[in-house]
């Protein structure tokens, strides 16, 4: 289930009821939380590139503004995929040869060094998406810590590294995030209203 965050403005309490608020007013606070979200959303992709090995466009797509601020509702949502990602996104050598003369795959997923899966090959799933597989032998289990793993058939299992809602909830600094995103909201909606 994916993670959800709050960031949350206070000391509202004195602001009109929103239905008779300028409509102006509205507009420019949903104009600025929207860029406010799209900001964070960027920052925490940026962070979670810097420590894992995702594409700058497998995580664009999958880490998103999900709701913006529209009508009088004035929040917008940051959410990331919750399924886990294929390990052979991390597979530092495509080539299925190779890997099997080498006796396994190579996956560098983190900042940390690269590691070989013994017995490990790439294989091509049913929608056309390679996969990293690993054949068991009769009551072996799949070893690791961050490793998840898929049965296809008995002793037969597709390997899997971290959601992008995982490397969102473990590898970006939300205090951070958030001390910024309320820096840079206040600015764009004074920049906007022209204070």
């Amino acid at each position: 289930m994916a993670a959800t965050y709050l960031f949350a403005v206070e000391g509202l309490g004195t602001l009109p009821d929103l239905e008779t608020i300028d409509k102006n007013l509205l507009l420019k606070a949903r104009q600025a939380i929207n860029r406010a979200a799209d900001r964070a959303r960027t920052q925490a992709d940026r962070q979670i590139r810097t420590k894992l090995n995702f594409p700058a466009r497998y995580l664009s797509s999958r880490l998103t503004v999900r709701d913006r601020a529209t009508g009088t509702n004035l929040s917008a949502v940051i959410m990331g995929r919750d399924q886990p990602t294929s390990l052979a996104r991390f597979v530092t050598n495509k080539n299925a040869n190779s890997i099997r003369k080498a006796g396994g795959a190579t996956v560098h997923v983190g900042t940390g060094g690269a590691k070989k899966i013994p017995g490990s090959f790439l294989i091509t799933l049913r929608n056309g998406n390679q996969g990293l597989a690993l054949r068991l032998k009769p009551g072996e289990t799949v070893k690791g810590k961050r490793v998840a793993a898929k049965q296809l058939a008995p002793n037969l299992y597709l390997l899997y590294g971290p959601s992008v809602d995982q490397a969102f909830r473990t590898e970006v600094d939300k205090s951070d995030l958030l001390d910024d995103t309320l820096d840079f909201l206040e600015t764009e909606f004074r920049r906007l209203m022209e204070l």
